[in-house]
């Protein structure tokens, strides 16, 4: 995150795309640069079919509704200006104060809560070297998802998963704030578009499973239905690499 903000200090748009991205359309960049907002980011809402909470958390048809403003840190474009800057360096600030990855920390910025972080901050006491950590009270508390194996739940902990802990109000209202007097403005990316894990796998069969033939709407071929791009997260890159899906026409790059 910190080169992100000196490349967007430089005056220079950035595209953020994780390796795990396939763009499946030349039209994903056109969209992407298309928005007016300092930044459009990629949605990783849990929708579709998809039930492997083991791997991908709240995938469950029971929980999705928790994650429906869930963002992923892996595919943003963000125009270069001032605003962008002051966005990133909040970012970076939360990352290091909370020990929260990116994914967590610009969801926290954007929507007041982190994804399946729980902030920490270290015990008074303790040198930065090897530090001890606990939960930090700058948050409230995490809503705990009950694990759904026979033998799971709260009291046990067995499979329980922390989720959207939320700022507290003082620090969320610091926050909204800021992105209104900087000019800070986003948008999320359709997952029907833009698609994550789960909808790889809930549209496995229909989209992506078969030979490409395309469809044609408005003059343009689309072989991938609607979708411009695929971020394979979510352990889904192990879930399609299983010999029966090597066929799919998304290993092969031409």
């Amino acid at each position: 995150m910190r080169l992100v903000e000196l490349i967007l200090a430089q005056g220079v748009d950035v595209v953020m795309i994780d390796v795990d991205v396939l763009v499946l359309s030349p039209d994903f960049f056109t969209t992407l640069t298309s928005f007016n907002e300092n930044m459009v980011i990629a949605s990783d809402a849990r929708e579709g079919s998809y039930n492997d909470m083991q791997h991908c958390p709240a995938s469950h048809a029971q929980y999705q509704r928790y994650t429906t403003d869930w963002v992923c840190a892996g595919e943003f474009y963000m125009r270069a200006n001032q605003a962008s800057v002051w966005f990133m360096r909040e970012v970076q600030r939360l990352m290091d104060v909370f020990t929260i990855t990116d994914q967590d920390a610009i969801q926290a910025v954007l929507t007041g809560h982190t994804q399946v972080a729980v902030p920490q901050s270290r015990l008074r006491n303790e040198t930065r070297k090897g530090a001890s950590r606990r939960p930090s009270n700058a948050w409230h508390k995490p809503l705990w998802l009950e694990g759904l194996g026979a033998h799971q739940n709260i009291r046990n902990s067995q499979g329980a998963l922390p989720m959207n802990t939320p700022m507290k109000e003082e620090m969320w209202d610091r926050y909204e704030t800021k992105q209104r007097s900087r000019g800070f403005t986003w948008r999320m990316l359709p997952v029907q578009r833009f698609g994550n894990g789960p909808m790889l796998v809930h549209h496995w069969e229909s989209t992506f499973s078969r030979s490409p033939m395309g469809t044609v709407a408005a003059g343009v071929r689309r072989r991938f239905g609607e979708f411009l791009s695929i971020h394979s997260n979510c352990y889904a890159k192990q879930w399609m690499s299983s010999m029966d899906k090597v066929g799919s026409p998304l290993f092969r790059p031409r």
